[in-house]
């Protein structure tokens, strides 16, 4: 039986490594030695047993070729289709977090915001189901506990996996990342401590990130067994200045500005919304501990006692000037129109309203300083914490033929955020020229200009609208497990049964909400009528917009000051919005918070119990098989609740309804109960064709339940307009589903040297989206209104192809020896999903989201004794960004990204090791188009070019 454990050395470990199961101590070209003899925990299937470490019997690996190789054999010896990212040493993951390390492995794609790697997809699917040491972790009403909230500092491996066995806890349709932190016997004997210290330098933000760990741990004999400890610590500041220039929801004209246009394209022509530039500032502070005690007091029986912490400290600040283009009163004139039918470019006034003759005595408008075009600048401060608290024990026993693994642990996590946002109008802005395609952005992109407007001066700015509002997240979630493999026969058919079960219990609560000041036009008051509040200058430095600058209000100082703004803004008489605004202005903006969206308040109960049963077998055809197969049962049962709005017309004394009156509000609480249970199998086999070549052939189903904020138990019926929409929350949703097929074709023609060919296909139905349908509304007596909330789609498939060859250039003579290539290249020429109309009679084949064509990665690597380095690049093709029946002309493309990194290290010593990274060095950006008009941009986001300087201490 073999335990699973590699530590790469080297950075040539940031070459995708396929992550099985087997067993070996490393010593890193520096001379590092790091005992690697790992706790027994659950992983992705391999059999594992527990041995009693011998004094000073380190195995030792030398150099990077030779963690290659180690990495083949997991690969080739693997039950799962799975790959790897491995800590070099303590502290150094290959790429500075999780997203943007895993983004090097084969078929998946991340997406990049606020300075980081951010969200993960596996095969273009975003359902990505996120562990720690393979347990789930709550996090507000999702599922997943965000990858880059964990330090690379604290992680050991990462691992990526595609098909998943029996034994695995179910999630998402993606698939699992799983990270596994580091424990005390992973050390060497005795005491080691190691840590960091770099700064990363960002080219936008002009300013220095530092990041800092320390690990001290120790392994030791004693009288009682083997004994060790680790406190693992990780400090990290990240600071962002992300600019982007964006068109929104391109659609038909209506009123005045559509009978100003040229009567051929009046009832066809669309152009986007609104333009807007903008420019997203801010910090991250991430504080994050792991402490472990573990006590082998025998070679049968080892104990863990462990907890973790990871606290987010942010801020962030956004600052935009928009343009509505296309809205209410201003006139298109000079109309110009690209090939696709989508306007490009016009110029747009604001005119004067005349007399509404259907309005007895009304007169024409008389245009005002403030009544100009619908645009201005807005601000917004969004400040926040998330703290994730986990305590985790752990027993492993493996008698003789046997073994026992229980797991009982508690996570809680804890999110709150409040923003201070505003909207604030230009003076005399009556003219503007708007191009959606302009040349002088590079690559394209929307522009527009106010004509006789200077928006750098604050005086001419007059507050439109504040709004305050307020996020929180609860959630607490109890994890217990027992599981057991018993040998049956080692030279037979059927050799290992293993079964198992685990009860999860989670209590999740959210809530929300906001408040708005609204001025009307001619009431708007100035920004200097603000006491304790002044103005500042936005300038999102966007290539091929000079001078591009905007006066706003501070919203850092509005933020800071907004106890002392409220009392202002009572006395300026703003017109309310949100819920409560049925309050006196007083008793509306006394409170420090906003009054309690009902509707976006939800208390939710799950608890799951899941069952397994697998197993283990092998045979003989003229040539070696061995397999799997299994199922695992999962119960869900809980509640979820929230509120049923119904909006009721206002009554007169006689009880009949006063015309065009809306709304009194009647509130009704309401839960609703759920069970639903999942039964989901699991196959695989690996043919051994020769020592060399092997074909591995797995399948399994996968299930996601959907998040809590969709289930929660709304409505809101206006009974009083027959022809409101109605907004709800949907607690029947179903799970998305998602057959797995996957096959690999393995060729290891020497050590260290792994070629493989595989592909997948996955049948999906369920899939969950936010969208309108026509259904009977309950509380209408069952009218048919049009009802917006998450679904059920239809089915979907996926089908694509894996390449990936990783050598060392042991061909080459001399120092060219010391380098080597890793490449891997994902295609996927099917990727559709079935969506209903409003009607939900037909259904029509969409492109899948986040699901590019072709992905590749390509790394060259470089490793000696002293100096090692290495140069990534990744391209993707374009890939649509969403779903959208009910508005097909607003589902965005991602266009075709390439990413180029590089690493230089240098170890003087054999504890010390110098480092120089650089990301973003071909400083590409986020481009995105409209897929019905591919000639329209959706718009740019700007992102930085940064260098890293570190180093690190081992011992």
């Amino acid at each position: 039986m073999r335990i699973r454990s590699v530590l790469l050395r080297g950075v040539a470990s940031a070459a995708l490594i396929i992550a099985t199961d087997t067993g070996a101590t490393a010593q890193t070209t520096a001379g590092q030695e790091l005992a690697v003899q790992p706790p027994a925990t659950k992983d992705d299937g391999a059999e594992a047993e527990i041995k009693q470490p011998v004094a000073n019997s380190d195995v030792v690996v030398v150099g990077v070729r030779k963690s290659i190789e180690d990495a083949v054999d997991r690969k080739r010896n693997s039950r799962n289709v799975v790959d790897s990212v491995v800590a070099e040493d303590a502290g150094k993951l290959p790429d500075n977090n999780v997203p943007e390390a895993v983004a090097r492995v084969p078929g998946v794609n991340i997406t990049r915001s606020q300075g980081q790697g951010g969200s993960v997809t596996i095969r273009g699917l975003e359902g990505v189901q996120t562990t720690v040491n393979g347990n789930d972790v709550a996090v507000g009403d999702g599922r997943a506990l965000s990858l880059s909230d964990i330090p690379a500092e604290l992680i050991k491996s990462i691992d990526v996996y595609k098909s998943r066995d029996p034994s695995q806890a179910e999630g998402g349709v993606g698939g699992t990342v799983n990270v596994e932190l580091r424990r005390p016997l992973d050390l060497k004997r005795g005491i080691t401590a190691a840590g960091s210290l770099r700064g990363l330098y960002d080219d936008r933000t002009d300013k220095i990130s530092p990041y800092g760990s320390l690990l001290i741990g120790g392994n030791f004999e004693s009288g009682i067994g083997d004994i060790g400890f680790l406190v693992n610590a990780s400090y990290t500041k990240t600071f962002w200045n992300e600019s982007s220039i964006i068109n929104e929801s391109p659609s038909t004209f209506f009123g005045a500005a559509q009978a100003a246009l040229p009567a051929a394209i009046r009832d066809t022509a669309i152009a986007p919304y609104r333009i807007q530039y903008g420019v997203d500032t801010g910090k991250r502070t991430q504080r994050a501990l792991s402490a472990a005690l573990q006590w082998k007091p025998t070679s049968e029986l080892s104990l863990v006692l462990e907890g973790q912490y990871f606290g987010a400290r942010f801020q962030s600040r956004y600052d935009g000037l928009d343009l509505q283009t296309r809205e209410g009163d201003p006139i298109p004139s000079n109309v110009q129109v690209l090939p696709s039918g989508a306007i490009r470019s016009y110029t747009l006034t604001r005119v004067p309203r005349p007399a509404n003759p259907d309005v007895p005595g009304s007169l024409p408008e008389t245009l005002g300083p403030q009544s100009g075009l619908p645009g201005g600048v807005l601000a917004n401060q969004n400040r926040g914490t998330d703290d994730t608290y986990i305590g985790n024990f752990e027993a492993h026993w493996a008698p003789e033929g046997v073994r026992l693994d229980f797991t009982a642990q508690y996570q809680r996590n804890r999110r709150d955020e409040f923003a201070v946002d505003s909207y604030l109008r230009f003076l005399n802005a009556k003219q503007a020229t708007v191009d959606f395609a302009s040349p002088s952005i590079p690559g394209g992109g929307p522009r527009f200009d106010f004509v006789g407007v200077d928006e750098t001066d604050p005086s001419q700015l007059v507050v439109d609208r504040f709004t305050d509002r307020y996020n929180k997240f609860r959630s607490d979630l109890y994890i217990s497990s027992l599981d057991a493999e018993i040998d049956v026969d080692k030279d037979g058919f059927f050799r290992t049964l293993k079964i198992g079960s685990r009860f999860q219990k989670r209590d999740d609560a959210s809530g929300y909400g906001y408040r708005d000041a609204i001025w009307s036009d001619g009431n708007r008051p100035a920004l200097s009528a603000l006491q304790g509040v002044d103005s500042r200058i936005a300038t999102p430095a966007i290539r091929g917009v000079d001078n591009l600058s905007w006066a706003t209000i501070n919203s850092d100082l509005l933020y800071d000051r907004w106890n002392q703004v409220r009392p202002q803004v009572i006395a300026l008489n703003p017109n309310k919005g949100g819920p409560g605004a049925s309050a006196s202005l007083a008793d509306f903006y006394t409170p420090d918070r906003p009054f309690s969206d009902r509707g976006q308040i939800g208390v939710f109960k799950e608890n799951t119990f899941a069952f397994y049963a697998m197993g283990n077998f092998a045979f003989n055809v003229g040539f070696p098989v061995d397999g799997f197969a299994g199922a695992r049962y999962v119960n869900t049962w809980g509640l979820s609740g929230g509120t049923r709005y119904n909006l009721l017309p206002l009554l007169d004394d006689a009880g009949n309804q006063i015309p065009g009156s809306c709304c009194r509000e009647v509130l009704e609480e309401e839960s609703t109960p759920g069970n639903f249970i999942d039964i989901m199998p699991s196959a695989g086999l690996t043919w051994h064709f020769t020592q060399k070549l092997q074909l591995r052939t797995t399948y399994n189903l996968n299930i996601q339940r959907p998040n809590f904020y969709a289930l929660r138990s709304f409505i809101v019926v206006n009974q009083s307009n027959p022809n409101d929409n109605i907004f709800a929350g949907n607690p029947d949703l179903k799970p998305f589903r998602d057959n797995n097929y996957n096959a690999v074709l393995e060729w290891y023609p020497r050590a260290g040297t792994a070629v493989s060919l595989g592909a997948f296909y996955k049948k999906q139905s369920g899939f969950i989206y936010y969208t309108a349908a026509l259904e009977p509304v309950a509380q209408l007596g069952g009218q048919v209104r049009r009802v917006f909330k998450e679904r059920n789609a239809g089915p979907g498939e996926v089908f694509g192809l894996e390449g990936a060859v990783t050598t060392p250039f042991f061909f080459l003579p001399g120092l060219l020896k010391n380098f080597g290539v890793s490449l891997n290249g994902t295609f996927i020429p099917t990727a559709t999903l079935e969506v209903p109309n409003e009607e939900r009679t037909e259904f029509t084949s969409t492109p899948a989201s986040f699901t590019p064509r072709y992905t590749t990665n390509a790394i060259l690597f470089y490793d000696s004794k002293k100096i090692s380095a290495r140069v990534a690049y990744n391209w993707r093709s374009e890939v649509r960004t969403n779903v959208d029946v009910v508005n097909p002309g607003w589902v965005q493309e991602g266009l075709p990204t390439q990413r180029l990194d590089a690493a230089f290290n240098y170890t003087p010593f054999p504890f010390v090791t110098l480092s120089i990274e650089g990301t973003n060095l071909l400083r590409n950006n986020d481009r995105f188009r409209y897929a019905l008009y591919p000639d329209l941009p959706v718009g740019l986001r700007q992102m930085a070019r940064t260098v890293q300087v570190s180093i690190r201490v081992r011992y």
